[in-house]
């Protein structure tokens, strides 16, 4: 299992009491992008399905338009294409041709299961953003250069998983409920403390009251 830190963002440009106020549900945000990351580098999908499979391509494939997909010679080209190339051909000879890129992937013996564990760097990336006193976002920060072009690194998540039904940062049903009530349970806690400082207040003053009292008394007041 990759290991990296949650890092927060963002957390001192609010003012002094934004951050206090914000820190809880930075916490909570931390611990829900944990979460979210075991389970996507685990192979499950936010319904609890496997990640899609990925053929072990070598050379080079491409979609067109229909959605059929073209696989060279120079690799992998499992039985059960829709039609082929000729060798003689003058364009893509020895091309074999699959009526989608899911086909081919089905038909491939040693395709693998997506597990995102090559995208190191995009899981680096990823922190908890400060927005106010009330919301954090959870994403992939920053970018780095890939062949001399500026990508962002949320974007390395979308293109690496752009052929899944879901987004790398799509919430399950039940780590939606879980960081609902997390935040609930944080809330019911602070007003708690906060009602039991409410309580030593007035304790406080009545106590003082009575010793002023007391003395007004002693004093001849």
């Amino acid at each position: 299992m990759l290991a990296f830190e949650i890092k927060v963002k963002n957390l001192n440009k609010l003012d002094a009491l934004s951050q206090r106020l914000v820190m809880p549900l930075v916490e909570i945000g931390k611990t829900q992008a944990a979460l979210l990351r075991a389970r996507v580098l685990s192979g499950m999908d936010p319904t609890g399905k496997e990640w899609t499979r990925l053929a072990k391509r070598r050379g080079t494939a491409h979609s067109d338009g229909r959605g059929l997909w073209w696989v060279s010679p120079e690799e992998q080209q499992p039985a059960g294409w829709y039609f082929e190339i000729p060798l003689d051909a003058k364009k893509m000879p020895g091309f074999k041709v699959y009526r989608s890129y899911e086909d081919y992937v089905r038909l491939s013996p040693d395709s693998d299961r997506r597990d995102w564990h090559k995208t190191g760097t995009f899981w680096a990336s990823v922190g908890v953003r400060a927005r106010d006193a009330r919301r954090v976002t959870i994403s992939a920060y920053g970018s780095r250069k890939v062949n001399g072009r500026r990508i962002r690194n949320r974007d390395i998540g979308y293109y690496a998983g752009k052929r899944e039904k879901f987004g790398v940062f799509t919430y399950s049903d039940a780590e939606r409920a879980r960081a609902v009530a997390t935040v609930k349970t944080s809330i019911d806690e602070q007003m708690a403390a906060r009602a039991g400082e409410v309580s030593q207040i007035a304790s406080i003053a009545t106590r003082t009251s009575r010793a002023s009292r007391r003395t007004s008394k002693l004093l001849g007041g």
